[in-house]
Formats: C-alpha cells, structure tokens, sequence
C-alpha cells in the first residue's frame, strides 16, 4: 500500500494544476509506450515529438518526458537536474539500474494517466 500512496504523490507533484485535453492524451499513451518499448523508446519518442511553444512554458511531450525521467532517476538514486536527455543517458550506463527505473516508470506512468484524468474531468465539472 505504501507503494502506490509515494507513486501517486509523486504524480501529483509531477503534474500541473490543470490538465487540459492535448495533456491527457499524451499522458494516457504513456503505460502502453512503456509496456511495449521501455523506458528509453519511450522517452525517445516523447522527447522527438516536442514542439516550441508560444507562451515559452515547456510544451506537453517535454513535461511528460521530464516527470517520467525525473522520477525514475530519483528511484534508482540519480541526482536529477538538467534537461531530460542527460537524465536518460545516466538511467541507461547500468542495466540492473536501468531495469529498476524502467519498472518504476510503468508504475508512475499509470498514476500519471489516473490522476490526470482525475484533474481533467474535475476541471471540466467546474466550468
């Protein structure tokens, strides 16, 4: 029980306030990407979809692979800082490290897409 409880604090600490529809939808993707094609494909393939944003703020793929990675290195004991992609070299040097911060992140990853959910659907209520 304790398990779940730290991963879905960490998910919501992880997650913004207010989760729009195009946030969702990337989040949602996340568990089957990780199930299919681990953590390093996955985070690969979010990091290669980010576009520039107009107000500056990260766009949705970058915060997604951001939590993901952060979280996972956190786990396997990684000092995080830094942009995402020096976060997954580090997570890939050892494979037993590797394979913990994998498992982690299909973990968080469905807490990610539950949570998210939770917030969009109560955003929705109050408007």
């Amino acid at each position: 029980m304790r398990l779940d409880r730290d991963l879905a604090v960490a998910a919501a600490r992880a997650l913004p306030e207010t989760v729009d529809k195009d946030y969702l939808t990337v989040i949602r993707a996340v568990p089957v990407m990780l199930h299919s094609s681990g953590l390093a494909a996955a985070a690969a393939y979010l990091l290669s979809r980010v576009r520039p944003t107009g107000d500056g703020g990260p766009d949705r793929y970058a915060r997604v692979a951001q939590a993901l990675l952060e979280d996972a290195a956190r786990f396997v004991g990684i000092p995080v800082s830094g942009p995402p992609l020096p976060i997954l070299d580090a997570l890939c040097v050892d494979e037993a490290g590797y394979r913990l911060a994998e498992r982690r992140a299909r973990s968080f990853a469905v807490w990610l897409a539950r949570l998210a959910a939770a917030r969009h659907h109560a955003a929705g209520a109050r408007t």
